[in-house]
């Protein structure tokens, strides 16, 4: 309280203060509440699709690869198997014009390898008379060309070639071509 007189206008006889607390404050601007991002849906669904085309990615790349390595495995198997089968093939070759129970046996043999081989998928395929192909054809020998073999023919094979059902190559065959000097 202030003392004064109760004329005099600039006297008071008690001051009246009043404090503003914040349940009283002027209201603010106030922004919308920031969410969570790990609780904002909009957020949570696009996490979940980029998972999801990582794990289609995953698959995919994971099919491959055990396609490619399935590849070269039954590749190197049927290699193997044509090694035989060249081997049984040149027992007979040794052999012709013999009809005896060996070479019966030998050639029944080789019957069933090359049944084997086609069940996995692999196939002969013909290249006497054709144009020599350096990617289907390896060349052990040239031979001066002729009238009925021109220049750049397949004129003799000394190992067949191979090729997969697809067309894929397995082993490309050995071959004498017609070649000039």
């Amino acid at each position: 309280m202030a003392k004064g007189r109760e004329d005099d206008p600039n006297t008071y006889d008690q001051v009246d203060i009043q404090f503003v607390g914040p349940e009283r404050a002027a209201p603010e601007t106030t922004s919308p509440p920031e969410t969570d991002p790990e609780k904002d849906p909009v957020v949570l669904r696009e996490r979940w699709l980029r998972t999801a085309a990582e794990l289609d990615n995953v698959r995919k790349r994971t099919a491959d690869q055990i396609r490619r390595e399935t590849m070269l495995e039954r590749k190197a198997m049927l290699q193997g198997f044509l090694e035989v089968a060249d081997s049984l093939d040149q027992a007979l070759a040794a052999h012709r014009g013999e009809e005896n129970d060996w070479f019966r046996g030998t050639r029944a043999i080789l019957q069933q390898m090359h049944e084997v081989l086609g069940r996995f998928g692999a196939r002969p395929f013909d290249a006497l008379g054709s144009p020599f192909d350096p990617e289907r054809h390896e060349a052990a020998a040239r031979v001066p060309p002729t009238r009925e073999t021109p220049d750049g023919t397949v004129v003799e094979v000394l190992q067949t070639g191979y090729e997969f059902d697809d067309g894929t190559l397995l082993r490309p065959a050995r071959v004498v071509v017609a070649q000039r000097d």
